[in-house]
C-alpha cells in the first residue's frame, strides 16, 4: 500500500500553503510551521473509480501523522 500512496503523490514537501484544485474548487492548509505535507490523490488513483464514493485528495502532514 505504501508504494501506492508513493505513485498517487501529487507533492511532496514544505510550501506556505499547500493546495489542490479540482472542478472549480481550491482545497488549502495554512503552513505556517513549514511541516512536510505530502498531498496525495485519492480518486482513480489509490482506489479507482469502481471502488465508490470517496475524496479526491488526502493531505498527510508528516510531523503529525494525521
Amino acid at each position: 500500500m505504501r508504494d501506492r500512496l508513493k505513485s498517487c503523490e501529487v507533492f511532496r514537501d514544505n510550501r506556505s500553503i499547500p493546495s489542490v484544485s479540482e472542478k472549480g474548487k481550491t482545497y488549502q492548509i495554512d503552513n505556517k510551521e513549514k511541516e512536510e505535507i505530502a498531498c496525495i490523490r485519492v480518486d482513480n488513483c489509490v482506489f479507482k473509480q469502481t471502488d465508490g464514493k470517496k475524496c479526491d485528495y488526502l493531505f498527510e502532514i508528516e510531523g503529525r501523522k494525521k
